[in-house]
């Protein structure tokens, strides 16, 4: 594997797992030429979330509203009730 050493090990694990996709804002350690004896390519975080929502809207959108819930859910659990400026320890 020719791609930066100090990130081999993410390229052999979606070799072995056949990953068709490496996401990643670092993309410059993911060169094409790298990667492309694999069959593997590396997208952004924001291009990889559009492809997914160009595959099936509905369930993407689903996806997402769910995972909004569930943070929104998590958050309030973070504040302290009386004063949403504190957080609880």
């Amino acid at each position: 594997m020719k791609n930066h050493e100090g990130d081999r090990h993410v390229l052999a694990a979606a070799v072995r797992c056949k990953a068709h996709c490496i996401i990643t804002h670092n993309q410059k350690h993911f060169q094409e030429e790298h990667l492309a004896p694999y069959d593997v390519e590396c997208l952004p975080l924001d291009d990889f979330l559009v492809h997914q929502y160009h595959i099936d809207p509905d369930t993407f959108i689903s996806v997402f509203d769910l995972n909004r819930q569930k943070e929104l859910r998590d958050l309030s659990m973070t504040f302290s009730p009386g004063c949403p400026c504190m957080l609880r320890n």
